[in-house]
């Protein structure tokens, strides 16, 4: 352990002395006949990433594997009718019953998408049936 302990420090030293003497930084290859460790290995078999994959291949890998890749076409239709449901939520004061829902919708299964429409239509209907009745007993004290 006590060898394991003193690595951040030499890799830190080693990186001082490359800054300050301006030596070339070596990169390591890993020899032939040692294979790669299990995080090594679980990358290659999930990402099909390797020591020679460069950064933005790997990073274009993880991202497209874990559905981020799309993240920003996704966050880009979510955002009019999230920013909707949250205008209602507040207007209505149901901030509180909104984000109960929406969390216990998501964990019975449904996407934020289908969750969040789902929600957003209840408030519109609560809304309409509020609005209906405060409408119908304004007509009956006239």
């Amino acid at each position: 352990m006590k060898a394991a302990a003193t690595i951040p420090g030499k890799i830190r030293r080693y990186l001082e002395r490359v800054k300050r003497e301006t030596i070339e930084l070596r990169s390591w290859s890993r020899p032939e006949q040692q294979p790669a460790a299990t995080l090594g290995m679980l990358f290659d078999e999930v990402f099909g990433i390797d020591q020679d994959t460069s950064g933005v291949a790997a990073t274009l890998r993880i991202a497209r594997a874990t559905g981020q890749a799309n993240a920003d076409e996704v966050d880009a239709q979510l955002c009019a009718p999230i920013r909707d449901l949250m205008i209602d939520a507040l207007a209505l004061d149901a901030g509180t019953s909104v984000m109960l829902r929406f969390a216990e919708l998501i964990r019975g299964g449904y996407d934020v998408g289908c969750a969040v429409e789902e929600i957003g239509d209840a408030l519109q209907r609560e809304h309409a049936d509020d609005h209906s009745a405060q409408s119908s007993s304004a007509g009956q004290q006239s």
